[in-house]
């Protein structure tokens, strides 16, 4: 009879130990299963995440590159008598018709501009401020004086998203374009060297063209950049 009991009690116990095995079991495989849907639900956060990262990145990176596509160097022009001339872009460039302003409002575009001289207003600011097509500017262009109106490969480069493109058409007399379309001002070139001439990818005929057409102005001041320039681009030629 004890052993009968024995028996029965071992046994007992045997099915508890399995059941208790496979509730373990169990309730493990159900962690597990847990773990990975969390991590599986979180991934596209992730992901979304890292990619509005990128696209601030490409965005930081394009306002850089077009903040850097006008070279000069920080000048008093009031001081010298410059301060009314297009050092960088022409004035077909900085110049905004009448007619364009009614198109989008007189008091939107005050607004947009604000008080005194804004220096970041221009054609290729003002389109993109106010989102304009391509065919709508040509048809306010054909409303323009002939003095103002654009031709068409200005307005082709406008809309072409090529910044080198826009500063070829549009850079000043004044300053020297490089072969990147970079724009320099007079300034700048006179404050450095033909190795830096070179760097840049500036020809000589470029830096010798805003040179001479600096000196045309008459300004005293100005004058005495165009002749630090002259000397680099002297070593410049000389080096070719």
């Amino acid at each position: 009879m004890k052993r009968i009991l024995v028996t029965m009690l071992l046994t007992t116990l045997l099915l508890v130990s399995c059941d208790s095995t496979d509730m373990a079991h169990e309730t493990s495989e159900t962690s597990v299963e847990t773990v990975v849907t969390e991590s599986s639900e979180s991934a596209p956060e992730s992901s979304t995440s890292e990619a509005s990262e990128v696209e601030n990145s490409a965005q930081s990176e394009t306002a850089i590159e077009q903040a850097a596509s006008v070279h000069t160097t920080d000048v008093d022009l009031s001081a010298i008598g410059g301060d009314t001339i297009q050092w960088d872009y022409n004035t077909s460039y900085t110049n905004i018709d009448r007619v364009y302003i009614a198109y989008v409002g007189d008091d939107l575009f005050q607004e947009w501009v604000g008080e005194g001289y804004n220096p970041n207003v221009n054609l290729q600011t003002f389109i993109q401020e106010f989102g304009l097509s391509k065919e709508e500017f040509q048809m306010i262009n054909e409303q323009t004086t002939e003095l103002s109106s654009l031709p068409q490969e200005k307005i082709d480069a406008l809309f072409s998203g090529d910044q080198a493109a826009i500063n070829r058409i549009f850079a000043s007399d004044f300053a020297a374009v490089s072969e990147s379309g970079d724009i320099y001002t007079i300034f700048w070139l006179a404050e450095h060297n033909a190795a830096d001439y070179q760097a840049a990818g500036l020809s000589a005929d470029a830096v010798a063209s805003a040179i001479e057409n600096c000196q045309t102005l008459g300004i005293e001041a100005v004058d005495a950049y165009c002749t630090q320039a002259q000397t680099a681009l002297t070593t410049f030629e000389a080096e070719q």
